[in-house]
């Protein structure tokens, strides 16, 4: 017999960081493509004259001015919201679904068709629609003119059907269908 085994971490989207590390990567690929020129110039591979050495003599006696501090203030600022985007955890993507421990992780788009069809098969209800995220749903529905009190049992059937899920919040919104003239 087997131990029942530990849910696992919920699905995810991709961090922060690979956006920030994909332009990094692209930013030292530039840098490299650059030394490579400096050096095929350098060792008379090709002609013409090396980029880096006159950036970097240019920044050769530079002294605080107002320009320089505010360029560095700006550096200062992008690297904060860098570090805080690479430490950010990315966002869930998923609620948990049944016990503790099965591990089964929905989308709000799956929790949302499952409420549709719920409230779609209630008796009473014309038609219905879902909408919800990992928190909450929302079903609207659109009663028979002459049907009696379908909110508490389109909210019995989704509570239902949602049964063992991570608990969303359920919100019921009804309006009466027009009749229908032949």
């Amino acid at each position: 017999m087997s131990s029942p085994k530990a849910p696992s971490t919920p699905p995810t989207r991709t961090p922060a960081a690979g956006l920030v590390a994909s332009l990094f990567a692209i930013a030292l690929i530039a840098l490299a493509v650059v030394a490579v020129r400096d050096l095929a110039v350098d060792q008379g591979w090709t002609s013409g004259s090396p980029w880096t050495p006159p950036l970097v003599s240019g920044l050769d006696g530079l002294t605080a001015t107002t320009t320089v501090l505010v360029v560095g203030a700006v550096a200062g600022v992008l690297a904060l919201l860098l570090l805080y985007v690479v430490l950010k955890p990315a966002r869930r993507t998923h609620g948990k679904g049944g016990d503790d421990a099965t591990d089964l992780w929905v989308t709000p788009a799956a929790v949302a068709t499952l409420a549709r069809e719920a409230a779609d098969r209630t008796a009473g209800v014309r038609s219905a629609e879902a909408r919800a995220t990992r928190r909450s749903v929302s079903v609207t529905v659109a009663a028979e003119p002459n049907a009696g009190d379908v909110e508490s049992a389109v909210r019995a059937a989704v509570d239902s059907q949602l049964a063992g899920l991570a608990s969303p919040t359920v919100k019921i919104r009804t309006r009466r269908a027009e009749e229908q003239t032949a």
